[in-house]
């Protein structure tokens, strides 16, 4: 499908047709950044351009955030974290502090290689965002967040903190209304325990 296809049908939609859109636009940037990293950011500057044609700032938000999460993922950090700071701020602006909490879940995966700064800002970041996703009930992004926030432990050889928060993590999976995945979610969870 072209992009610019995508982006008239998107502009031209509801505003629930053009987040679908925009979020299946995510999706594919969630499967593509490993293996295309450039199609990845293509497929976010699309939904930029969705969301600044709109004049929707969460859409621009997601679009800028799925762009940081690429870039993390492509090894380009200080990018990454500039890019997901500026979708943060996007997302303040637009009134949407659970999308600002999502950008904070992706910094604290890498935050500990760019150094002690970011790793106690990704660290204060992660405590607000904990806040904002219990109180929004977003169950799925809570677990993602407390895994990525162990990891970070895990790399500065806390490992007690990386536990709490990994047991965290599976008690927010019974909490979850959808429990498809939640068996798999679990042992998973467990394994990074070790």
């Amino acid at each position: 499908v072209d992009p610019n296809e995508l982006i008239t049908v998107a502009v031209r939609s509801s505003a629930e047709t053009a987040e679908g859109i925009a979020n299946c636009l995510k999706f594919g940037v969630e499967h593509t950044a490993d293996s295309d990293s450039e199609l990845a950011l293509q497929l976010a500057d699309t939904i930029i351009t969705i969301g600044e044609r709109r004049e929707e700032g969460s859409l621009v938000g997601l679009g800028t955030m799925a762009r940081g999460d690429t870039l993390a993922r492509a090894g380009h950090l200080t990018e990454a974290w500039d890019t997901l700071e500026s979708a943060g701020s996007i997302y303040r602006e637009a009134g949407d502090e659970v999308g600002w909490a999502r950008t904070r879940i992706g910094q604290r995966f890498f935050g500990g290689e760019l150094g002690a700064e970011y790793l106690q800002e990704s660290f204060k970041g992660a405590a607000t965002a904990e806040a904002i996703l219990a109180e929004a009930g977003r169950h799925d992004r809570l677990i993602r967040l407390y895994h990525n926030w162990a990891f970070a432990y895990v790399l500065r050889g806390q490992y007690g903190e990386a536990i709490e928060l990994y047991q965290k993590a599976v008690e927010t999976v019974n909490k979850q209304e959808d429990k498809q995945n939640t068996d798999l979610t679990i042992a998973s969870l467990y394994s990074d325990i070790g």
